[in-house]
Parts: structure tokens; sequence; C-alpha cells
């Protein structure tokens, strides 16, 4: 008689634990707060813990999503297989050359290409899979094209830390030339044979503006413009008209804005918009006026302004907003928030948000009568968001096409063409995804009643014919005022086909419902975006969409700090959490000015440094402070090592104290010790990345097999 054969057991794997040092953290508030941390140790990068720490981490999540390799794998194909490998840009004619980008079957990055109006004939501007061999990590950072197209600025960053080096490269004989400059993070011609670019100092934030010239190997760079308040950062940009470099100066609530002619860029720079504390300006400029967008006398959601400048000498006027002589052209609207506007010779184009969604509208230039004549897009979707695609593919001032974008969760990008003059559209592009039909989905749009009454919109997608209660994907955002649309997410269709359900919480702290949906949830008022998120997860459950035990929750970066105090607040209410580059460890961080982006988060978050009252405010949905012995989901969290955005320690410190706090908590994490606050670079690496996160959901999910 045969025998079975009896294996020994297999041991169980372990996670691993960090050391617990606990450190007093003081000195760093003006009213003497003292604090403790067990893992304060893990901010020191060279810490001779914190490296094999990290890798045994690694190791152990490995060990633990080791059984999901063949899903992985299948994810992977799946979502590469939606994929048109050979792809291009919709082309846009500047001079003599349409210019585009392209990719090709088997390579991970982007080739920059341009193609002669006359012959067809195509050449390769730049090759970014050129440029990454040998680099574990490659972003392109900067790309803009000379104004008389006979340059390119470019600007590579080889580690994932965002602080790129800038090169030159003649469009004639196709090889670099010229100065590079590193650490830098934008950059603009002027009409005289120079490069305004920005540098970045060791708090990551862009504090210095310099001028050099891209002909004169032996010239110096001049500095143009430094700016010493830590909240505040520099952005060059060209005027539409290209006569004026534009230099705005802002934090995240105030905004300044200098000027300099393109054609005489040596002078000093002049102020147009002075700083005034929570005013907030855009401007462009139009023949003899500028016109802004400004939140100036009240106008929360903006108001479309213009001033008389008649000559060089009115434009040095240093109070603009101030002046008698400022006309409204579109006043203020408490239902209508204005988001940007792109200037034409004969045309505005703007944008705007009206009951949650994303509009375009098209005005004539005043005369010096203001009436015009307006145009609105209108669509049929449900949900979607349209826009007007930037200066790339709007390159040309003196038209009447304008080039917008528009996308729906069905409906991947779509590139149009239309005339503001006759309203005709034309389809330049749209995004191909192979072995997809967009009729086989529907898209829902559903509210869920916060705790204090206010209705929180949720986008949903799902099959076509799905309704029965199914797991579900919730993602949500909430801060800084953005609006977290609904796009085309190609990773999660694979999710849907599987019977998973996908849905986007649109909360307070976007900008999803104006400027008032985004006060409603910063500051004092934060607590209502980690409620609404609760709010959507129990609509979801009571109107049977999903279960408590099918839903599994995602954010990244501040979505990541959602995740994580969301689940502090009701545990019960999921599955599994995905936290993503998450910013976790709140208190530490902003009463830390040495920390990248630091001091300008105050206007988001609060001061804990300033006083008591906002120290305890945050720390108490702190998710990192609040983690307490309770029964938590399983949780997922992921990051980069040289992430400049949310430093690498914040997941570390969350994971380490999770486990310590709660030893039954399933908890992994991966941290890539390459990449930044994107991950991975390259499609491929970026579809992997994808592919084993999700699988680990399906898994939460009960649908691995």
């Amino acid at each position: 008689m045969a025998t079975t054969e009896v294996l020994p057991p297999v041991a169980e794997v372990l996670p691993p634990v960090a050391e617990v040092e606990t450190t007093s953290v003081s000195g760093r508030t003006e009213f003497g707060k003292e604090w403790t941390d067990d893992y304060f140790y893990f901010q020191n990068r060279k810490d001779p813990r914190t490296i094999p720490y990290l890798e045994a981490e690694n190791e152990y999540y490995q060990t633990r999503i080791g059984h999901l390799a063949d899903l992985r794998q299948e994810l992977y194909d799946d979502i590469l297989g939606r994929i048109v490998e050979d792809d291009s840009q919709a082309p846009v004619q500047r001079g003599d050359h349409f210019y585009y980008r392209k990719t090709v079957t088997g390579q991970p990055y982007d080739i920059y290409c341009r193609k002669s109006v006359a012959t067809g004939e195509e050449e390769i501007i730049l090759d970014c899979n050129e440029l990454a061999q040998g680099f574990d990590f490659f972003s392109l950072g900067v790309y803009t094209i000379s104004p008389d197209c006979s340059c390119i600025c470019y600007g590579t960053d080889t580690e994932g830390n965002e602080r790129y080096t800038l090169h030159f490269k003649n469009l004639e004989t196709k090889e670099d030339f010229g100065n590079q400059f590193e650490n830098c993070s934008g950059a603009t011609f002027d009409n005289q044979g120079n490069i305004f670019f920005t540098r970045n100092n060791e708090a990551w934030r862009s504090n210095q503006l310099f001028r050099a010239s891209i002909e004169d190997e032996n010239s110096e760079e001049t500095l143009v413009m430094q700016e010493d308040d830590d909240k505040f950062g520099i952005r060059p940009k060209r005027s539409r008209d290209g006569r004026f470099l534009l230099i705005h100066v802002g934090s995240n609530i105030t905004d300044e804005i200098w000027y300099l002619p393109t054609n005489a860029s040596e002078q000093e720079p002049v102020c147009l918009f002075p700083r005034v504390e929570e005013i907030e300006v855009s401007a462009d400029f139009h023949g003899d006026y500028v016109y802004y967008l400004t939140n100036d006398n009240n106008c929360k959601n903006f108001e479309l302004r213009r001033k008389l400048i008649s000559g060089d000498e009115e434009i040095l006027r240093r109070n603009i907003l101030n002046c008698v002589d400022n006309c409204v052209i579109l006043h203020h609207d408490e239902n209508i928030t204005l988001e940007g506007f792109t200037i034409f010779e004969n045309y505005i184009v703007i944008e705007e948000r009206s009951s949650g969604l994303s509009q375009v509208r098209f005005l004539t230039v005043p005369g010096d009568v203001i009436q015009f004549h307006e145009t609105y897009i209108f669509t049929e979707d449900e949900s979607y968001v349209i826009w007007v695609s930037d200066a790339s593919q709007n390159p040309n001032f003196n038209t009447n096409i304008v080039r917008i974008g528009y996308e729906t969760p069905k409906q991947a990008e779509t590139i149009y063409d239309y005339n503001m003059e006759t309203n005709e559209k034309v389809l330049v592009k749209q995004k191909p995804v192979a072995n997809f039909d967009s009729g086989d989905y529907k898209v829902e749009r559903i509210f869920a009643r916060g705790f204090d009454g206010v209705e929180i919109p949720i986008t949903v997608l799902s099959l076509k014919d799905q309704d029965d209660c199914a797991p579900l994907y919730l993602e949500g955002y909430g801060s800084y005022g953005y609006s977290n649309d609904f796009v085309f997410w190609n990773s999660i269709i694979g999710l849907v086909n599987r019977g998973v359900r996908v849905a986007q919480a649109h909360i307070r702290g976007g900008g999803e419902y104006g400027r008032n949906w985004k006060l409603d949830g910063k500051l004092y008022k934060k607590q209502n975006t980690f409620l609404d998120f609760v709010s959507c997860a129990e609509h979801l459950i009571f109107k049977n969409y999903t279960t408590a035990d099918q839903l599994v929750c995602f954010g990244r970066s501040a979505g990541g700090l959602l995740i994580g105090a969301t689940v502090n607040m009701r545990p019960e209410l999921f599955a599994g959490a995905i936290l993503e580059v998450p910013f976790v460890d709140i208190i530490n961080t902003i009463s830390d000015e040495t920390i990248p982006l630091t001091c300008n988060e105050w206007d988001e978050w609060g001061n804990p440094k300033r006083s008591e009252e906002e120290f305890e405010y945050i720390a108490r949905y702190d998710p990192y402070l609040n983690i307490r012995p309770q029964k938590y989901p399983r949780l997922y969290v992921c990051s980069s090592i040289n992430d400049t955005r949310v430093l690498f320690h914040e997941p570390t410190k969350y994971t380490a104290k999770m486990r310590h706090v709660n030893p039954e908590t399933d908890i992994i994490m991966h941290m890539d010790l390459i990449g930044g606050h994107g991950g991975k670079s390259g499609r491929y690496g970026k579809i992997e990345q994808e592919a084993r996160k999700l699988a680990w959901v399906l898994d939460v999910m009960g649908k691995s097999t």
C-alpha cells in the first residue's frame, strides 16, 4: 500500500521588527511643545539601521505576495494589452515643422520628433530611451523649444529627486551644445539667445531665477531674482504674444507677478502685481491691455479683469489691483469657478468649473467697450473632464484654432482642434485603446450625504449590466483645491472586467465645487475631508454597491494622509487600504523647515510651530500619531527612497509603528530603492508597479483565483 509522504511544516515568515528608540522632539515650536517619537532615527538615511530595515521590508513584501506571481503577470499582460505601443501624439505646427512625440514597441520612454510641413520627412529631436541608457531611473522634466525653433532646452533627472540638469540641443546638427545647469526646475527662452531658469534650494523650493546665454559658453549665469520667503517659489513663462517674460512668485494662497521684455531681458524686472496676502493672480498681455484672473475684492471663485497699459510707462505702475480704470470682463459668480485662461489674438479661452464639472468657454477679445460674444462647449456625458491644452500644444498666438482635450472614465484622451470663429470642432487624435469597448461599461454619478448634510459626489465605473453588490475600489484625495476628476484609467479596467466597481470620492478639500469646497476641507476644517470619505464609503455600502468586507480604499501622497486618517477613524469600513507615497507623519514633517516643501504647506494644514491650537488640531488627525490598538484592515504601503515631495521615512515610520502597536495587523511595505514620487520610471516599470498593487487588491477582495 502506498504511503503519503509527510512534508515538514513550512516555517512561518515573520515581518521585520524595527528597533524602538524613543526620541524627545523639542525646540520646534514657539510655545515649548515637546513630544516623543519611537522611530525618529529613520529620518536619517545614513543611520546604520535604516537601509537594512528597508531591505528587510522589501524581502518580507516579496515573500507575502509570492503566491500572486501568476496574477501579477496576468494583470501586467492585461494592462499592456490595452496599450497600442506604437503610437504618436497629435502633431502641432510651429514654423516649418510639425512637432510631436511618439512611442515604439519595446521602448519604455518617449521619442520627441518633428516632421517637415513641406516634405513630411521625420527627424528625431530627442530619444529619451538613449538618454536613459545606463540609468535605473530616468525622467525628462523640462522640454521647451526656442522661439525661432533653432534649438531645445531639456532637463534630465536620473535619481527621482526632481532636480533636473538642463541641456541644449541644436535642431539642425542634432548635437548638444553650450553649458549644462544643474539642480533646476523650470526654464524658458527670451528673444535674445538667453535661457531663464529656476534653481532649487535644499528645501526643494525654486527660490532663484537665473539668466544665461546659450550661445556664449564663457558667459556666466546672472542671478535675476531671489525669493527669501520660504513659502514662495519662482516660475517663469513667456506671455502668449511673446513680448514679455512673466515671472510668477507664489505660495499656495498668494501671488506676485513681475515682467521683463523678451527683447530687452537684461533690464531689471518690474513688479506688475505686488504681493498682497491671500490675493491670487494670473496674468497675460494682449495689445494695450493686461488681462488677469484674481480673487481680490472677495471674489472667491475669481473674476477676469483687464487693465489698460497704453505704453511702457503705464505698465510700470506698481499697484494695478487698485487702479480705478480696471475693467471687469467676467464678474464673480458664486456658482462658477474661473480656473485659468489662454489668450489668443482674437479670443480668450476660459477654463472653469460648475456643478462639480469642468467647462471651456470662448470669448471674443473685447474692444474699447466691454462687449463680447461667448460660446460654451457642451457635453452630454455624466462625468468627464475637458481642458485647454498647454502652450506646447497651443503655441501660436495669432490663430483662431485652440486645441482642447476631453476624457471620461470610459473614453481615453481625445484631442480636438476647435475653430473659435466658425465653432467647428475637428477630431485630431483619440488615444487608441486595444481590446476595449466603451459600450461594455457604465458611469454613474451619485451623491452621499455628509455628516453635516452636504452632498458629496461619487463617480462609479462598472460593467454595463452590473447591478448586484460587488467588490469596490474607492479612491480619494481632497487637498490643495485639486479637482480629482475620474479620467480614463487603463490599469483599473482589468479590475472592472473582473466584476470590481471602481469609484472616486470628490470630497471637500478638492476644487470640484469651487473655492468654498477647497476652503471647507483645509486648516481648521480639514476633518471634513476625512468625514466626507467615511460618508462616501458608508453610502456605497448602504446602497448595496458593495460591502465592508469587499471594500478597498486607495490614496497617494496627500491622498495617503486621507487613507491613514480614515482607517484610524473607521477601520471596520474597509477590508484593505493602500497608502502610496503617503503623507502620514504630518506633525513631525511640517514642524521642521529643513524638510522639503514644509513652509508652503502651512497655508494648507496650519503651522504647528506657531500655536498650540494649530498643533493640537493637526495632531488629532495625524495618521502616524493616532495609530492605536484596534483591528485594522489589511494595509499596503509603498514609496520610493528618493521621493522629494513625501520623504521615504514617513511610510517607513508608519509601517514600523503599526507593527509595534498592532502586531496582528496584516501590513506590507514596498520601498523602491530607486525612483521618486511617481515611483518607477518608464511605462513598463509603471505597469509592473500597478500590476503588483492590483493583484494585492484582488487578493483582499477574494478574487485572486
